[in-house]
């Protein structure tokens, strides 16, 4: 059962990991496409790029305090990722 546990937290490490990571990427690259102009800074890819980012901010914020509902606001996460 400890075993489990730990795969358990390491899998949520892992995944809060990638959230906080994918959310510096969605800001950097923002200000990438607004330096870019052009399609790249369209309001409705930025709008996604910010989306994005902020739905990585919060899934991690969720797992990090343990919130009983973190799944849901994943699986929102992983659909605003897929976009």
């Amino acid at each position: 059962m400890v075993h489990q546990q730990e795969k358990i937290n390491h899998n949520i490490e892992d995944c809060i990991e990638n959230c906080v990571d994918c959310h510096r990427v969605c800001l950097e690259t923002i200000q990438y496409c607004l330096r870019m102009g052009g399609k790249h800074a369209e309001e409705k890819h930025i709008r996604l790029l910010t989306d994005c980012a902020q739905i990585c901010q919060i899934s991690a914020d969720f797992m990090i305090r343990g919130s009983e509902i973190h799944h849901e606001i994943c699986a929102a996460c992983a659909e605003v990722c897929g976009r």
